[in-house]
């Protein structure tokens, strides 16, 4: 689970390349959870990066509320075993490089 928003710069240097790790990795569900933005917005920014996964407007922050995050871009990432990591570095994006590695632990 990736949570963003269409206004973090953190989240629009990260889209491209989840846009591509997720692209690669069809065996693994990607979602999306856009918070404190408009549906608009949210198409706008799901369009321009080519996010070809489910995204989740989260208008209220609820979802966002239940798994603690914080600030954006975060992630929750789930085993088959129904464990998870949660990430959340306010300060940088996560490069294509850690997100497919994250991802290649998952589906091993």
């Amino acid at each position: 689970m990736w949570f963003w928003t269409p206004w973090c710069p953190f989240c629009n240097a990260e889209a491209p390349g989840v846009s591509h790790v997720a692209a690669v990795n069809p065996n693994v569900t990607f979602v999306g959870i856009a918070a404190h933005s408009d549906v608009g917005a949210m198409q706008g920014f799901v369009t321009k990066y080519g996010l070809n996964f489910t995204n989740l407007n989260d208008a209220d922050g609820s979802i966002w509320a239940r798994y603690n995050v914080p600030w954006q871009p975060a992630w929750v990432f789930y085993r088959a075993d129904g464990s998870s990591t949660f990430v959340n570095n306010p300060t940088s994006a996560m490069s294509e490089q850690e997100l497919s590695g994250r991802v290649a632990e998952l589906a091993s």
